[in-house]
């Protein structure tokens, strides 16, 4: 559905300055380096970078502390990710593992009171859509391979009986 977990980001990103309760504040700590230079890394750890920090932390008042990790479909957090998730959960704060823009809603209308806006229906709508036309066409193409795979036995064989006859 998402080609990266970037795209889903920046999906995430559009749905937040639709629904976030006024004075809230979003933020993405970039964890992910331009650079595998060890001295780039260090410099980065010296100046606070975390590693295994969640994608999006999300300030409202009067609440606590939101993180959100976002993961494509099929991926899971890692155990950093997992040690630093329990670290903030023990700070008070609120970690949600997300897969979709509707499990970022789903998460946050639990624990705020959200706007309401009719463009957000629609991104959950586009959403779905989107997976449900994905999974039709992995169906159909699963479908395709079985009945090739049928198609291919039976020419096998048939090549084999004949070869027998000879």
């Amino acid at each position: 559905m998402y080609a990266k977990e970037s795209d889903l980001q920046v999906q995430v990103c559009n749905l937040l300055d639709l629904i976030l309760p006024d004075n809230s504040v979003y933020h993405h700590s970039p964890n992910e380096s331009q650079s595998n230079k060890p001295q780039f890394y260090k410099k980065l750890k010296r100046m606070g970078f975390k590693p295994g920090w969640c994608d999006l932390e999300i300030i409202t008042p009067g609440k606590p502390a939101i993180f959100i990790e976002l993961k494509r479909p099929g991926n899971y957090a890692t155990i950093t990710q997992k040690e630093v998730h329990t670290l903030l959960k023990s700070a008070g704060a609120l970690v949600f593992i997300c897969k979709s823009l509707k499990d970022v809603y789903e998460a946050l209308k639990s624990v705020l009171d959200l706007k309401r806006n009719a463009m957000v229906t629609a991104m959950l709508m586009h959403e779905e859509t989107m997976l449900n036309d994905l999974f039709q066409m992995r169906k159909n193409k699963k479908q395709k391979d079985v009945s090739w795979y049928h198609n291919n036995s039976r020419k096998r064989d048939r090549k084999k009986k004949e070869l027998s006859l000879s």
